[in-house]
């Protein structure tokens, strides 16, 4: 049976670059150092690949270099190095009497490489993805897809659509280190407005202002169509009068 013992864990998820030690520090746990230190390295791999074609040579550790706690911290910034790492831990495996194979495990820094959205009618995918704060490539954090989600179900009910579900879904890409998001949107019953009544001095007939705020009775309470009809008649009114226009919305 294959003997593997753990060296050492380095370095919190997600943080850019490795932090500098205080002094009197110990980032490496010498009682499991203990009986490693010293002997050999005969060979390194990285897991899983990071575009490394040789991981001895990357690391400067060829063939017959001595594990050593500095030797092993240097590697693990070299890693650091390649931007692509959101976890370094080394595994120590024998390789005879006096040697040992190294094993340096990478859990690497993910990035989004798509968004996609199913279900979706009355709010467009562009919107979505602008509400959600997608960007290309931009990495994911462990609330990422939780904030993503609630981003979402908030615009939905600014937009009159509070009754509406969303559940996301990863799906692997042919980059170890980048994944495809599909969300599933249920938009569910919108929120009607039961009437539209405008009040004040007229200016226009009923009719002319229905036109222009292009708003009515039955329509979804949608806050972005109604700020925007409203911005309309302010405009409108302006443009004739130079009237000093106010709103008020209820819900």
């Amino acid at each position: 049976m294959t003997r593997r013992y753990s060296i050492l864990v380095v370095f919190a998820v997600l943080l850019p670059a490795p932090a500098a030690a205080e002094a009197g520090d110990e980032p490496f746990d010498a009682t499991v150092m203990e009986g490693m230190s010293g002997k050999s390295i005969t060979a390194v791999t990285i897991e899983p690949d990071i575009g490394v074609e040789d991981p001895a040579a990357f690391l400067g550790v060829p063939a017959g270099t001595v594990l050593s706690q500095p030797l092993v911290h240097a590697m693990i910034e070299k890693v650091w190095g390649t931007g692509r790492a959101a976890m370094v831990s080394v595994l120590a495996e024998p390789d005879g009497a006096d040697g040992v194979k190294l094993i340096i495990q990478v859990t690497l820094r993910l990035h989004l490489q798509s968004m996609s959205f199913d279900g979706n009618k009355a709010l467009k995918s562009q919107e979505l993805k602008d509400a959600a704060g997608y960007r290309p490539d931009m990495e994911i954090f462990d609330d990422t897809f939780s904030n993503m989600t609630t981003l979402i179900l908030e615009r939905y009910a600014l937009r009159g659509y509070p009754y509406a579900e969303v559940s996301v879904t990863t799906k692997p890409t042919d980059d170890p280190d980048k994944i495809k998001l599909a969300v599933k949107v249920k938009e569910g019953h919108p929120v009607r407005m039961w009437k539209v009544t405008y009040s004040g001095r007229p200016v226009f007939s009923a009719l002319k202002t229905k036109k222009i705020t292009r708003l009515s009775g039955g329509d979804v309470y949608d806050q972005v169509k109604i700020t925007k009809g409203i911005d309309r008649l302010k405009a409108a009114l302006r443009k004739i009068v130079g009237l000093d226009v106010r709103s008020a919305k209820n819900s």
